[in-house]
């Protein structure tokens, strides 16, 4: 194992643990210039990626454009998140924080999915 993925995974690893282990653990693969969809659910109104080797958390809500990549991700109001042309900027943690609507806490962790690059093998 490389060690770079080795880094993600303990990333992984502490973002998992931070969040408990109810909430489900996705992980995807996309090709560079592809397009990428993901369906979080219909109550997410938000969510954010981390990037590996940061802590800082990239916030796209729905019906507006975020900033990641060299073309902009979209979540759409029923949830689903949307990268029209996936660039290396666009890999990373995305997850979506534990409140509803109401800002009453969800009880069950909330998904994570994780985005890396479809190797060429």
């Amino acid at each position: 194992m490389n060690a770079k993925l080795l880094v993600f995974a303990v990333f992984l690893l502490q973002l998992v643990t931070l969040y408990g282990t109810d909430g489900a653990v996705v992980r995807a693969t996309a090709k560079i210039g592809d397009r990428f969809e993901f369906d979080f659910s219909n109550n997410v109104k938000s969510v954010y990626k981390i990037k590996e080797g940061s802590e800082d958390k990239e916030y796209i809500y729905s019906n507006k454009s975020g900033l990641l990549g060299k073309d902009k991700a979209h979540l759409s109001s029923s949830g689903l998140l949307t990268i029209p042309k996936v660039s290396k900027s666009d890999f990373g943690a995305y997850s979506f924080d534990d409140t509803s609507d109401d800002d009453a806490e969800i009880e069950v962790a909330p998904t994570m999915l994780v985005l890396t690059e479809e190797s060429s093998d």
